[in-house]
């Protein structure tokens, strides 16, 4: 299905998804800071906010470019992919790494690339994100000084929910997408070659009466 980034018109489409995923993956991260702002003092949240202000900069600057100038190989999509893992991992490193219950959206570049770009692409990328989250396991990064806070697991628990949630509705909205535009594309092109099928054998069957 990863023909989809085999054309111009593909790539554009590629990249409106692509975006809107981004956008919701940074939006979630916004909304998460905030809210643990209310419960804990997170450690660093200044440096968490700029890297969701970079990565919606970033975001929208690869939109536009895969809109504008389309690249001509899927291997730019899997590179965007793999700079989201880093910048998700980065982001999930400095709001408590592994015990973030928004880890899992490392999990969505995966989904997105199994589509969009080939298999040994994927492999790469699914290993890339397991890299990772075992990054962030060996390089703990606590997401508050205050390690006695007793509202630490009633907040883990809560974004657990949220991020399951959020999760599930950018995988529908998202890579649902994706596939029914897939699927889409798929049943055009079948519908032509039986047409194209059609029309050659309508051609072959004149020429035999007129050779006779």
């Amino acid at each position: 299905m990863e023909w989809l980034t085999h054309s111009q018109t593909g790539f554009q489409q590629a990249a409106r998804y692509l975006l809107g995923m981004r956008l919701a993956v940074v939006g979630l991260q916004l909304v998460a800071i905030a809210v643990a702002e209310t419960v804990v003092a997170l450690a660093h949240r200044a440096e968490a906010l700029m890297l969701c202000l970079l990565y919606g900069i970033l975001a929208t600057l690869g939109w536009l470019w895969f809109t504008r100038r389309p690249p001509r190989a899927p291997s730019s999509v899997s590179a965007g992919l793999a700079l989201d893992l880093a910048l998700i991992g980065g982001w999930l490193f400095l709001t408590g790494g592994y015990t973030n219950p928004l880890v899992s959206l490392l999990l969505l570049p995966i989904a997105v690339g199994i589509i969009l770009v080939p298999l040994s692409q994927s492999i790469a990328l699914t290993l890339s994100g397991i890299a990772v989250y075992t990054a962030l396991v060996i390089w703990h990064s606590p997401i508050t000084h205050d390690h006695h806070n007793a509202n630490l697991a009633q907040l883990h628990l809560a974004g657990m929910w949220v991020t399951f949630a959020m999760t599930a509705a950018i995988l529908l909205l998202v890579v649902g997408a994706l596939a029914r535009r897939i699927h889409q594309q798929q049943t055009q092109l079948s519908t032509i070659r039986e047409t194209r099928l059609r029309d050659e054998q309508i051609i072959a069957l004149a020429a035999c009466r007129t050779c006779t």
